[in-house]
């Protein structure tokens, strides 16, 4: 974790990991991020790599197809088409996040890591929606990996109802 001083204009990255590097995150922290928005990054690197071991125990990705563009899906985190697997990894971060407010993390709205519990259920959605509309979902992922996008589906519409 190191302090981040952000040039106007020029939001960056908060925090990242590598399945190369399963363990190591790094974070980077302002004065405008809370105590909240540093749970929440734990847990969103958490998610993620919780999925990077996940994948050395299941296959998940058909990762040549997943690189071209028109296989590309829209991200629940960044709002714009991606690969599908760092998509479907916003999908479980997204969901991770939600489970993990509505568990354990204290009940606040103020967050600037990630959007409150209505659009982050709704723009997870979307991203789900986004992966099963690809006409070739089934050689792009593996039915394991589909089956936990499924329950993150499940998890966010009963978030919304």
């Amino acid at each position: 974790i190191r302090a981040s001083h952000r040039k106007p204009g020029f939001p960056g990255s908060h925090g990242g990991s590598s399945s190369a590097s399963i363990g190591a995150i790094w974070l980077t922290v302002d004065n405008q991020l809370g105590k909240i928005d540093i749970q929440e990054m734990m847990v969103h690197e958490l998610a993620h790599h919780l999925l990077f071991i996940d994948e050395l125990n299941h296959p998940q990705f058909n990762y040549k197809s997943i690189a071209i563009q028109e296989n590309f899906a829209l991200s629940a985190i960044l709002k714009r088409q991606r690969p599908l697997d760092k998509v479907i990894h916003s999908i479980v971060v997204g969901t991770e996040i939600l489970l993990a407010r509505k568990s354990y993390l204290p009940s606040t709205n103020r967050t600037i890591i990630h959007p409150n519990n209505s659009e982050l259920s709704k723009n997870t959605i979307e991203a789900i929606h986004s992966v099963f509309d690809l006409k070739n979902i089934h050689q792009l992922v593996t039915p394991h990996l589909l089956g936990i996008v499924e329950l993150c589906e499940n998890v966010c519409k009963r978030q919304l109802q």
